[in-house]
């Protein structure tokens, strides 16, 4: 009879820890997913824009044609180079797919290199395919990413300058 109420006690113990556990962490994961992994607005700007700024401008030329992801903090607003380093030909192009904050001050960019589509004519020259954005959202401190089409290695990011 001991050995039965023990076993029944148990039981009841399992039962319970377990229907706890599950409604807490899907809890915990909906607050994790709603609070943090959301698309962030940006847009797309050109060289001419950031050309009337000297200092933009010049994190710019010192940036486009080396491979990776750079990033510069200014006036409230925080620029992220995507560069995809040297090409042989013209017709590539570097391609936004995804941008999520994934914590407090810090983004996710998702993007790729595409090539020029096969029997297209290209300009035979060595090319530098990058995508300039800029995002307003306040407190961005770390932008991280993944270039799809580069290695590892080539997938350098670094700290948001100021």
């Amino acid at each position: 009879m001991k050995n039965t109420f023990k076993r029944l006690i148990l039981c009841a113990v399992i039962v319970l820890t377990s229907l706890t556990g599950t409604g807490f962490s899907k809890q915990v994961m909906n607050v994790e997913t709603s609070s943090v992994q959301r698309p962030v607005q940006y847009s797309q700007i050109s060289y001419e824009t950031i050309s009337r700024n000297p200092g933009l401008e010049r994190w710019y030329q010192r940036n486009y044609q080396r491979m990776g992801i750079h990033s510069r903090r200014q006036r409230g607003a925080t620029y992220v180079l995507l560069s995809a380093g040297q090409r042989p030909t013209g017709g590539y192009s570097v391609v936004l797919r995804d941008i999520r904050r994934i914590s407090r001050g810090g983004v996710f960019i998702t993007a790729s290199v595409v090539p020029p589509s096969p029997g297209t004519v290209v300009t035979q020259a060595l090319t530098y395919p990058h995508l300039l954005i800029r995002i307003d959202e306040p407190r961005i401190t770390r932008v991280e990413g993944n270039i799809i089409g580069l290695t590892r290695e080539e997938n350098s990011q670094e700290e948001v300058e100021e």
